[in-house]
């Protein structure tokens, strides 16, 4: 009998650990949860939250009031002092949680940017970037309210300019279509990059998460030799169903960047890009939010330049 007995809790102490292990993981929030509050998400502010995610992004925006240079075409002076650009965007990504500290995500993103009339399609032409990354994320620290992670990110990117202005002017200048004078051109890009996140619940209502990252590589569109680049940003997000029983979440954020991206095609210099979501926070397992962006830089290195734009951002989490 006492033979039994050992053999029983020998059979059920590991039984007991596995299913107890076991209720610890499926009783765990699929979505972004800290601090009994629900984080919505934004986009171009990443998140510090290891889970299994699929998100697809659908967006577009114009220019407002967009300065265009004095253009001439052989003796001939073109003026349009303002012009407009129209930009296109969809990128879809996923992210598989491996372990509570670890997740592997890969991403991709198309846009498309080109002039909306005669003077802005000569000056900006045609413009389109398809990016695709690669990234590792783990777990640094994690309390009660705080969440920090690292992640590396590898991202090849491909530009391809449908260069209208020098076409004309190499056409003009030789008198001919030449093979050394390229309507479309293509422009390669590597970066590696190294980004902190982080996340801190005030209470149910109120949390915040910011990132900062360092690049190194080539700029997509600014070409030239390797250098490394900064980027950072903080959202706000608010989750009104604890104080109006709405299910619904407003977000807003600033981000910094010195690695440009096609809005702001052959930048010289840092975009500055500011962002309101709103969205849906009625349950953890999908978040579905419409988003205001609004981003002032360069265009050409010369004429600046500020850009309005939305988009549909839908993420499920399982």
């Amino acid at each position: 009998m006492r033979h039994f007995l050992l053999l029983m809790l020998v059979v059920c102490i590991p039984v007991y650990a596995i299913a107890h292990d076991a209720d610890i993981t499926f009783t765990q929030s699929p979505g972004p949860v800290l601090g009994n509050h629900l984080f919505q998400p934004v986009v171009g502010v990443p998140t510090p939250f290891i889970r299994t995610v699929s998100q697809v992004t659908v967006g577009g925006g114009t220019t407002l009031n967009l300065e265009l240079p004095i253009y001439t075409i052989g003796d001939r002076i073109v003026v349009a002092p303002q012009g407009s650009l129209a930009i296109v965007s969809m990128q879809a990504a996923h992210e598989q949680r491996i372990k509570d500290w670890l997740s592997v995500y890969a991403t991709f993103r198309i846009v498309g940017r080109l002039g909306t009339n005669v003077t802005s399609l000569l000056s900006q032409g045609v413009n389109t970037a398809t990016t695709f990354g690669l990234g590792w994320k783990v777990k640094v620290v994690e309390t009660q309210k705080f969440l920090g992670t690292l992640s590396l990110d590898l991202t090849n990117g491909n530009v391809t300019v449908v260069d209208v202005d020098n076409w004309i002017k190499g056409i003009i200048d030789s008198s001919a279509i030449r093979a050394e004078n390229p309507l479309v051109q293509t422009k390669p890009a590597l970066l590696t990059g190294l980004t902190a996140r982080t996340a801190y619940a005030f209470n149910e209502t109120f949390g915040a998460n910011y990132f900062l990252e360092a690049v190194y590589g080539e700029a997509i569109v600014r070409g030239g030799d390797p250098g490394v680049y900064f980027n950072t940003g903080v959202a706000f997000n608010t989750d009104l169903r604890h104080v109006t029983d709405v299910p619904m979440a407003l977000t807003a954020a600033l981000v910094y960047r010195q690695t440009p991206s096609i809005e702001d095609a052959e930048s010289s210099s840092s975009v500055t890009t500011g962002s309101l979501r709103i969205g849906y926070s009625g349950t953890q397992y999908f978040a579905f939010g419409f988003q205001l962006n609004g981003q002032y830089g360069d265009v050409g290195g010369e004429k600046q330049a500020f850009f309005m734009g939305a988009a549909i951002d839908m993420r499920f989490y399982y």
